[in-house]
């Protein structure tokens, strides 16, 4: 609280000291000790500039007094208290802000190399999800049931130890819609195994394309095989891997045309995008002046050439005609100069018409 007239700051109640709610440091005999009512304002309390406290003999509200001593106050007449949210450890702002309410209160732990696989735009929250809880080795499998005595075998090829890693993909079943959905996206044979699979995904260099559309492959078929493991435990329901595949094969489809990137590039910063753009502006401003000023020039050569040639045809004595034949010279050298200028001209003003490359 920013306390100014404090005529609506609770003294109990509201968060107004470093220490906290004085009314969870002192409890409700507190009030009595200090003969402080519950609902009393700072200015009840404050006033003339001093604090008035009952005297008492208990030790720690002794220390709390001598805490809200310490601390300066001047009060503002005719100026109503604020609310002020807190943005960091000891930073206060008139405005709220979710994003640093949440970094306050939230439980901060380091950073995970894999979390760049599980959380990313493109992502599904979904998929998002049970990859998590694979990578944290969470989900309910076979393994993790037995030890609360509800031993569960491998539903897809029957191992009597269901792990995460046999799961994902050592599993034939598994391993086959594996092969089926990742093709050759690493650059090599899809690995079996759990934890190749992930290192190849985090130390991998591949295009920012392929890295989306991998961890989006990872994520949708660690969600199919879990769902289509549940429907065969739950349900006694169950789906051949091409079936499955095709699965896979249309939600990543589904998911690739609702981020619309075939009609507008939002892999690429938009400042970067247009940056690109005004830069092919001011281009093509200066090459189309110097493409025009070009065929301006052919074009007073040849209207001079015309001129001269019906002059000379019509043998007229017209006082214009040594004039015109006596600027043909040099028109004739600064002409043959111009027309060399426009094909390339002409080809660097196509190139700006060029589609944007997106990477």
């Amino acid at each position: 609280m920013k306390i100014q007239d404090g005529c609506s700051v609770r003294f109990w109640t509201d968060l107004w000291h470093p220490k906290g709610r004085l009314i969870d440091l002192a409890g409700e005999i507190g009030t009595q000790k200090l003969g402080i009512g519950r609902s009393a304002r700072i200015c009840d309390v404050f006033v003339d500039g001093e604090w008035r406290f009952r005297r008492c003999r208990d030790h720690f509200l002794q220390d709390l007094v001598h805490d809200i001593r310490e601390l300066p106050l001047i009060l503002t007449a005719n100026v109503s208290d604020g609310v002020l949210w807190r943005d960091g450890d000891d930073t206060y702002s008139s405005r709220f802000n979710s994003k640093n309410t949440w970094s306050n209160i939230r439980k901060k732990k380091d950073q995970v190399m894999w979390s760049r696989l599980i959380w990313f735009q493109q992502g599904v929250p979904r998929f998002a999800f049970i990859t998590w809880l694979a990578v944290r080795d969470r989900l309910s499998t076979g393994h993790r049931t037995a030890q609360w005595g509800q031993a569960q075998y491998c539903l897809y090829c029957g191992e009597p130890d269901e792990t995460r890693d046999h799961l994902f993909f050592a599993c034939p079943y598994t391993f086959t819609l594996w092969l089926k959905v990742a093709g050759n996206l690493f650059g090599k044979d899809p690995d079996p195994d759990w934890d190749t699979t992930i290192t190849r995904l985090l130390t991998g260099h591949y295009d920012r394309l392929t890295f989306i559309l991998l961890r989006l492959v990872l994520q949708v078929t660690i969600y199919y095989i879990w769902r289509e493991r549940n429907e065969r435990l739950h349900n006694n329901v169950s789906k051949p891997v091409e079936h499955i595949a095709r699965l896979v094969d249309k939600t990543i489809r589904n998911r690739i045309m609702s981020t619309r990137y075939y009609l507008r590039p939002r892999l690429q910063g938009r400042r970067t995008i247009a940056a690109e753009l005004v830069r092919r502006a001011t281009l093509f401003y200066a090459e189309f002046k110097s493409f025009k000023d070009a065929q301006d020039y052919v074009g007073d050569f040849r209207e001079i050439r015309g001129s001269v040639g019906t002059l000379w045809k019509s043998q007229n004595a017209d006082f214009y005609f040594l004039s015109e034949v006596a600027e043909m010279p040099g028109l004739m050298d600064g002409c043959a100069q111009a027309e060399s200028m426009v094909p390339p001209i002409e080809g660097r003003v196509r190139e700006l018409w060029e589609p944007i490359e997106v990477s």
